[in-house]
């Protein structure tokens, strides 16, 4: 029996004891300002997106200082991958030309990017719609409309530049660095 408590205390000193005083990191810092972003965009608890005219200083005080992007694009996987490759920027993400064209009234944006072939309307008539009251915020075509008839078609509605998919990553990161120069001021929700 002796032998036996012996073994067992071996054991148990074997296996080191639990540290219950390391905790697992979350830099709320991150979570706070996504959380932000995502109330400003929603227009909760916040500045309603509604709302045109926010207070002084509101947006900048609660927002990163990250330039804006509004991408319209109706595959849900290709959002998410373009989110992911152009995390430096806030990316705002619509499915179809209304909320397309619904968010880019409603907030600034220093960048678009089109779809070409969106199940309601083509991002041509998006591009259109928004050149009547933006003329000046740089449009990226994002799209497997490759005829070259597309691609006229897009810049002459005014868009600056027109990316075939598929793209690899690089080229889109470099595509949108070039339309948003890095000295220009970030835009805010209006």
């Amino acid at each position: 029996m002796a032998s036996a408590k012996a073994h067992s205390k071996a054991a148990f000193a074997v296996i080191p004891p639990l540290n219950v005083d390391v905790q697992p990191y979350i830099d709320l810092k991150v979570i706070r300002a996504d959380f932000f972003d995502f109330e400003a965009e929603t227009g909760k608890n916040f500045i309603s997106a509604l709302h045109r005219h926010s207070q002084p200083g509101a947006a900048s005080m609660v927002l990163p200082n990250r330039n804006r992007i509004l991408l319209v694009e109706d595959v849900d996987d290709v959002r998410a991958l373009c989110a992911v490759t152009l995390a430096e920027y806030t990316v705002i993400c619509a499915s179809d030309f209304d909320e397309g064209l619904r968010l880019a009234q409603q907030q600034d944006f220093d960048l678009y990017i089109l779809d070409n072939w969106l199940h309601d309307k083509s991002g041509v008539e998006l591009c259109r719609a928004i050149r009547a009251f933006d003329p000046h915020t740089p449009i990226l075509f994002y799209s497997a409309a490759a005829y070259e008839r597309d691609i006229e078609e897009a810049i002459r509605a005014g868009a600056q530049d027109y990316l075939v998919k598929p793209v690899g990553l690089d080229e889109l990161r470099q595509a949108v660095a070039q339309l948003i120069p890095s000295t220009r001021e970030p835009a805010q929700l209006h």
